[in-house]
């Protein structure tokens, strides 16, 4: 009787350790399932969060190079027509000096005499006051040597040079220090943007 219930109190102790073991390790496998799951889907949000600042970062990077590229340009832009409002300046003024009375007399006899031969000509030509003021002898000995009139105007929109119409006004061509300038510096953008296309090209692989 002893014996039977010895054994059946080791056999319970034997039963409940094996149920406990066994527990035990349902537990720590649970745990452990539990806490790869954890760790992987730590991982793809942080894989995901970094992936994310990596285009952020990107996205940040470009928008500065082109941010500094546009300012570049701009820069260049307003750098050029300050140059060219400059270079016109220099250039009007050098041509104002440059036209005397007496080179401006000699341009005039020479375009009127071309047409002179035409009797359809009808001469007129615009200069400021001071000009004509100036070039009234010229006029009158000029006028004498067509043997035909010409039509006086004054202008005080150019400072020096002429504008002249052999039709009566339906066309005008323009030797005014503005007419020149422009003309002149319709030959010198093309070497001002060729200078300013280095200057760009230098800037853009600085960037």
């Amino acid at each position: 009787m002893v014996e039977t219930l010895n054994s059946l109190i080791e056999k319970i102790k034997n039963e409940g350790i094996e149920e406990a073991e066994a527990t035990a390790n349902r537990i720590e496998d649970e745990a452990r399932e539990r806490a790869r799951r954890i760790v992987e889907e730590a991982s793809v949000k942080a894989d995901a969060m970094i992936a994310e600042a990596k285009k952020t970062i990107e996205e940040l990077r470009k928008n500065d190079e082109l941010a500094l590229a546009q300012a570049g340009r701009n820069l260049l832009i307003a750098l050029r027509q300050q140059i060219n409002a400059m270079l016109l300046k220099v250039v009007k003024k050098e041509i104002s000096a440059s036209l005397s009375d007496d080179m401006l007399s000699d341009i005039m006899r020479k375009l009127i005499l071309e047409q002179s031969a035409h009797p359809e000509t009808d001469y007129i030509v615009v200069m400021t006051q001071e000009e004509l003021n100036s070039l009234d002898a010229f006029f009158t000995k000029l006028q004498e040597e067509i043997k035909k009139g010409i039509t006086l105007r004054h202008f005080r929109r150019f400072d020096r040079g002429f504008v002249i119409s052999y039709d009566g006004g339906k066309s005008f061509f323009s030797f005014t220090d503005d007419a020149l300038g422009e003309a002149l510096m319709t030959y010198l953008k093309p070497r001002m943007a060729a200078i300013f296309r280095e200057i760009n090209d230098s800037t853009q692989a600085a960037v």
